[in-house]
């Protein structure tokens, strides 16, 4: 029986000492990535406005059901 005791503790000990060692883990990882990344002295930001900038690429899910991808959309379907 006293094996058995000296056993449950020691997994109990341990268990614990993992999820303390979890918790330093997440814990340093968050506290890096929330650290602001080194700037440059000197550095200029350039942006370009002369082409369109789109988000995502347009995409029509009902596509298959018409013949021209943008009919469904309202798109002109010459263009």
């Amino acid at each position: 029986m006293k094996q058995f005791l000296i056993t449950v503790a020691g997994v109990l000990v341990g268990l614990l000492l993992a999820f303390v060692g979890v918790l330093f883990l997440v814990g340093g990882i968050i506290g890096g990535a929330m650290a602001p990344a080194p700037q440059p002295g000197q550095m200029v930001l350039t942006l370009d406005l002369r082409q369109p900038m789109t988000d995502q690429t347009p995409s029509n899910p009902f596509a298959a059901f018409f013949r021209h991808a943008g009919a469904a959309a309202g798109a002109d379907p010459h263009r």
